[in-house]
């Protein structure tokens, strides 16, 4: 189930692992449209899950965060 904090935190780890990614690959010298579309592949890839688990890990430690609803 998709939350607002998770969809929240989704978007915020896909920008920062395509960015990274990004990063990475123009530092390398490959300075073209596929180095970018398969940064933003990465990024989608390992961001989303990545917002899904840390949505569930902040509800599972959060003592104020209501049982019904995590």
């Amino acid at each position: 189930m998709h939350t607002r904090l998770s969809w929240v935190l989704g978007v915020l780890s896909v920008a920062c692992i395509a960015g990274a990614a990004l990063i990475v690959a123009f530092a390398l010298g490959y300075y073209s449209v596929p180095s970018i579309l398969v940064s933003g592949l990465v990024g989608l890839v390992l961001g989303t899950p990545l917002g899904v688990y840390l949505s569930k890990r902040i509800k599972r430690e959060d003592p104020d965060w209501p049982p019904s609803r995590a």
